[in-house]
């Protein structure tokens, strides 16, 4: 084990840590990251083939997009001290980084790849007209108009909820200073997977 900073009486949540990986262990991690790349290639090919959206619910995709993104900022912020150790040590420490990185590999291939079917769906979303009534106010849209500003509405929470996350780049900070914002977002990622479905 590499002992980078802290040591083990550390009282943080903060990963500081970085272990040394077995061979098993890291075929196993590769694995996930290579199936977790994949994982929405049967979506996106089936909405391809069909040339239709038609089964596709954009709230669920929506949903598991906002959560698999503040679950990438939790995880980030969570392991920057182990990159910045990684990133900022010897070679070996580099290498034990990187493996001791897999799970939020896994997390950002994950949600990179699920990210993917959203903007795909919405390429084949036929535009059928509804009345969307929100505060007893009715708005006559498009089934498409409304994907549509689901999209934007992704973007935009997604990017606020990098803002902080890239401001501790930024400012040269440590994950000390944003573990509650991390936990904040570990939070908002259970609400997401409730509001799922």
């Amino acid at each position: 084990m590499i002992v980078l900073r802290g040591g083990y009486g550390t009282q943080t949540s903060c990963l500081e840590v970085l272990e040394q990986i077995q061979g098993w262990e890291k075929v196993i991690s590769f694995m996930s990251v290579m199936a977790s790349l994949t994982i929405s290639v049967p979506q996106i090919y089936k909405i391809y083939r069909l040339k239709s959206a038609q089964a596709v619910s954009f709230w669920t995709l929506a949903m598991g997009n906002l959560g698999g993104q503040f679950y990438v900022v939790n995880m980030f912020i969570l392991h920057y001290d182990q990159i910045l150790a990684g990133w900022h040590g010897t070679q070996q420490q580099r290498m034990a980084m990187h493996w001791n990185l897999m799970m939020l590999y896994v997390v950002v291939a994950t949600t990179v790849s699920y990210s993917l079917i959203y903007p795909v769906a919405l390429a084949y979303q036929k535009s059928h007209r509804m009345d969307l009534q929100v505060c007893a106010v009715t708005w006559q849209t498009t089934t498409r108009q409304v994907a549509l500003a689901g999209l934007t509405v992704q973007v935009a929470a997604s990017a606020l909820g990098w803002a902080p996350a890239f401001k501790m780049v930024l400012e040269g900070s440590t994950c000390g200073a944003y573990q509650n914002y991390a936990s904040g977002c570990g939070i908002l990622v259970s609400i997401f997977a409730l509001l799922q479905f």
